[in-house]
């Protein structure tokens, strides 16, 4: 396993972005263009988003975490209790009890189980739809985590207004290599645009994809392979410290534009020290 000492990096390179960064910021918002988006260090920005949110020194060594609060389900908003649990960029799981329907999904290296315990029903999730899972409800960590990966790119794509606020879009890409990935399809997979707000960099939206279980690939109109995907989008509001950690306590996940679900947190603990069982549905 390969170990990163982030408070070093993190360390060594802030002054210089933070200054780099910020001396361009009053000047982005009119630079949306693809001419101007050439000139923007998007990686610094991303950088300093995380470095802005105080969050970079304890995002290195956070191992896990554990919170709880309420659920708001689909269209109806059928509410109930729900409990998170995430250790590392690989491992998730939520279980909630939404007005008697007990519903559980987990991730866990590579691999997604879902249970439904009021239909006693068991089944896998696909493991193109794991692999973004990871840090999903804690934007901070995920991005602390991207922020390592060698195979890191990241475009600024200009400034758009998100319900109201105006807002960066930079686009994360995690390359493999090419033995590995000779078609880029893990890539596609591992893409994701983060909405930063103008004023202060907070994180307020994700995007990314899920794809359909038994049609995720196939070709598209050229006879080129292509996944065939489903825009997600992960909303961020209601930001707390904890433990050195800007938190989300309100996040709602939305799939083509729809609402699947609104959690508002109660609590979150770091470093409970989970096991790999406790992201099995067995």
């Amino acid at each position: 396993m390969r170990k990163y000492h982030l408070g070093l990096i993190f360390g060594f390179i802030a002054s210089t972005l933070v200054v780099q960064t910020l001396t361009r910021s009053g000047q982005l918002a009119a630079q949306s263009s693809e001419s101007s988006a050439q000139n923007i260090d998007a990686k610094a920005l991303l950088m300093n988003s995380l470095l802005s949110s105080g969050s970079q020194g304890r995002a290195s060594t956070v191992k896990d975490f554990i919170a709880h609060g309420t659920i708001a389900v689909g269209a109806q908003g059928n509410s109930g209790e729900v409990t998170l649990k995430g250790r590392g960029d690989d491992q998730f799981r939520m279980d909630y009890d939404a007005e008697g329907q007990a519903n559980s999904w987990a991730v866990n290296k590579g691999t997604g189980q879902f249970k439904n315990v009021h239909l006693h029903k068991v089944g896998t999730i696909a493991s193109y739809n794991v692999v973004n899972q990871g840090w999903l409800t804690m934007p901070y960590l995920r991005i602390a985590a991207a922020l390592i990966d060698p195979g890191l790119e990241v475009k600024f794509m200009g400034s758009q207004s998100i319900d109201g606020v105006d807002a960066y879009r930079l686009r994360v890409i995690r390359h493999f290599p090419k033995q590995q990935d000779p078609k880029d399809l893990l890539s596609q997979l591992r893409t994701t645009d983060y909405y930063l707000t103008t004023s202060d960099l907070k994180i307020i939206r994700m995007d990314d994809s899920v794809h359909p279980n038994r049609a995720a690939i196939g070709l598209d109109s050229y006879g080129h392979v292509a996944i065939r995907s489903i825009p997600r989008s992960m909303l961020y509001s209601d930001f707390h410290t904890v433990d050195g950690i800007q938190v989300p306590f309100s996040i709602t996940e939305k799939v083509a534009n729809q609402a699947m679900w609104t959690i508002h947190l109660s609590d979150v603990t770091f470093d409970t020290g989970p096991s790999d069982a406790d992201f099995s549905l067995q």
